[in-house]
């Protein structure tokens, strides 16, 4: 009786694996970080037909998101872009690659980016037909966004409103005398380092 049990589940492993429709994602080759302004440039990457049947159908859909590494966000927070194509001829043999290549930018910013930091880059295709998909999984860093410093060479060292003060709080008299690279404040908030 066991040699009947394990006999049939090894006729059914196998028939379930030599009829096996499976999808990859490879090749995926993208910038390891990026401004978090900055547009994002996905380079060429193939979907593979890995499996050992065709597959059939004249479209597929490609799902691609930029997810961050961080458990605290909700999942719903996360935003993709969804992109249409087309199969040659309506069939992928095994073996076959559609090659899928980006001939624009993806607009970076709170568009594509939740936080600056670590993040997932990840694209997965669908298709009509049931197919065991590889989603591919790459990493990226976002940088936060640049803080502008302008040299305000207009700036009054002795009008009377300008006041000034430490980053203790404390008012300073004179800016002239403090040391090059000295952060302080004037009492409309503006920041300053003197240079």
């Amino acid at each position: 009786m066991k040699k009947i049990f394990l006999l049939s589940c090894l006729i059914c492993f196998i028939s379930y694996n030599s009829l096996a429709q499976s999808v990859k994602v490879l090749g995926v080759n993208h910038a390891d970080s990026v401004q978090h302004d900055a547009p994002f440039y996905l380079n060429t990457f193939y979907i593979v037909n890995d499996g050992n049947i065709p597959i059939q159908g004249s479209s597929y859909h490609l799902y691609f998101s930029v997810v961050p590494n961080n458990p605290s966000l909700p999942v719903f927070n996360y935003t993709g872009h969804l992109f249409n194509g087309t199969i040659p001829n309506q069939v992928l043999l095994p073996g076959d690659s559609l090659t899928w290549q980006f001939n624009f930018p993806i607009t970076g910013g709170v568009n594509l980016y939740q936080q600056a930091g670590d993040h997932t880059v990840i694209i997965w295709p669908s298709f009509v037909t049931p197919v065991t998909i590889d989603t591919s999984n790459t990493p990226l860093y976002v940088l936060p966004q640049i803080t502008s410093i302008f040299e305000d060479i207009e700036l009054d060292i002795n009008d009377t409103n300008s006041m000034f003060y430490d980053i203790l709080g404390r008012k300073i008299d004179n800016i002239i005398n403090l040391p090059y690279g000295t952060m302080y404040f004037s009492r409309n908030g503006k920041k300053y380092i003197k240079l």
